[in-house]
């Protein structure tokens, strides 16, 4: 179903569809393996991310424990 609309001077034509119909099994499955490896490269970061906080919060207490002896 295509309609057209008049902006000030600009003339578009939209185009609906049934996006159901254009979701084909096999796209799907590729989307959702896509969406799950970005959550996994998510959480590894974050895992990464807390490491390096820990470690960093470790090294400080060092320090700050050599400083005080």
């Amino acid at each position: 179903m295509a309609a057209d609309y008049y902006v000030n001077n600009v003339t578009s034509t939209v185009q609906m569809m049934d996006l159901e119909m254009l979701l084909s099994p096999e796209l799907a499955r590729r989307i959702t393996a896509m969406v799950l490896e970005e959550i996994d490269r998510k959480r590894a970061y974050e895992q990464r991310s807390e490491s390096d906080r820990r470690i960093d919060q470790g090294a400080q207490r060092n320090r700050d424990d050599r400083r005080t002896a």
